[in-house]
């Protein structure tokens, strides 16, 4: 069993589905606090922050060179939990510790 690297594990982003005007949804990056929490329903829009009660959020990462997106729900916090879980299961993964998965 090998020692665990960040290198080893894949970055999982968090952004949230928006509509950004008129019939226009993208998923964009969330805005985070200085103590690494996300701001509740704010997101990063052509560079600057804006509030979007809409939508959802997702996680996003890469496995095996395809891109993986699961939704994670409507709330901020819960969205976050999950995204800090999932990273959580892809190192037990890279060191080869069991994990019991969510359905």
């Amino acid at each position: 069993m090998g020692h665990w690297s960040p290198a080893r594990t894949p970055k999982i982003n968090l952004s949230k589905y928006v509509n950004i005007g008129g019939h226009k949804w993208r998923f964009c990056r969330v805005a985070v606090r200085a103590n690494g929490l996300i701001k509740p329903d704010c997101v990063i829009v052509a560079g600057k922050p804006e509030v979007h009660r809409e939508g959802a959020y997702y996680i996003e990462w890469y496995e095996k060179g395809e891109r993986r997106r699961r939704s994670v729900g409507k709330d901020a916090s819960e969205a976050h939990a999950k995204q800090q879980r999932h990273i959580q299961v892809l190192r037990n993964d890279a060191l080869g510790i069991e994990v019991v998965r969510e359905e």
